[in-house]
């Protein structure tokens, strides 16, 4: 299939997939820099400083040096130790996966955006029952996102949807993946990683789902961070990539669009 292909939803599709294409490439270029790094100092004393960071900042609306900006010391540094090391690059390659799997989701929300724009272009039935929802299906811009979102995908995709969750190679369900990534991507956001339990282990198959795609570390009795490493996040990309497609598949044969990729 190509880009000229007469399937109206594969454009959308397309650059998804590219999308996703530089957040795996960021991600193992990251992994694979970092790691270099902690073998280039795997031989040095366990006391030796690798590096050192102090936030140093100015009074905008103060006193200056004749034009000089007078510069102060707020009290927050960091160093690390080669002893330190391995713990920090793991939690550097875990914030930059993290940040990947934010990313992929908010791209993910994007292409089905697009799909129910599109989807409301082809079917005026659909549109009409759109139109009931309080917003307007003609601008994109003001389509919900989130769960409300996945509510949208469903009605488009009928009874289908959840054919294909229930029946698929890896056994999963659409709709507890798609809650657990937005609920992890939730907690990176706004929350620097760190999630409740009720979030994300509220069955079998949500905590299931959770401890296939990251790894998690206690925080508090309620609490826990989120961490990734690039082999899970390759993964999750994967199964994301791959639910995408059965959106995609769905509603390609509805229309009787082409939609193999081969």
């Amino acid at each position: 299939m190509t880009a000229k292909c007469d399937n109206l939803y594969y454009p959308d599709l397309r650059k998804f997939y590219e999308r996703l294409i530089v957040l795996r490439h960021n991600a193992y270029f990251m992994n694979n820099m970092m790691n270099a790094t902690l073998k280039k100092y795997s031989n040095v004393p366990p006391e030796h400083l690798i590096s050192a960071s102090a936030l140093i900042i100015s009074d905008i609306t103060g006193e200056t040096d004749n034009g000089w900006e007078l510069n102060f010391h707020t009290g927050v540094s960091k160093t690390v130790l080669a002893k330190e090391f391995n713990n920090e690059v793991s939690r550097l390659i875990s914030i930059e996966c993290c940040y990947v799997l934010a990313q992929s989701f908010e791209a993910l929300e994007k292409l089905f955006k697009n799909f129910i724009y599109e989807k409301c272009k082809l079917d005026n039935l659909f549109f009409e029952v759109i139109k009931t929802e309080k917003f307007n299906p003609q601008d994109r811009s003001n389509y919900p996102g989130g769960d409300s979102l996945l509510k949208l995908i469903r009605k488009a995709t009928k009874e289908d949807f959840n054919k294909y969750s229930e029946s698929n190679n890896y056994k999963l369900k659409f709709s507890v993946f798609w809650k657990t990534i937005s609920e992890l991507r939730h907690a990176i956001t706004h929350s620097q990683n760190i999630i409740k339990k009720e979030k994300i282990f509220k069955s079998k198959d949500y905590t299931n789902i959770a401890r296939h795609f990251a790894s998690f570390s206690p925080i508090t009795q309620n609490e826990v961070e989120i961490v990734l490493d690039y082999k899970k996040i390759d993964r999750l990309l994967k199964s994301i990539a791959e639910f995408a497609f059965q959106v995609f598949k769905i509603l390609s044969k509805e229309k009787g669009f082409k939609w193999k990729m081969s």
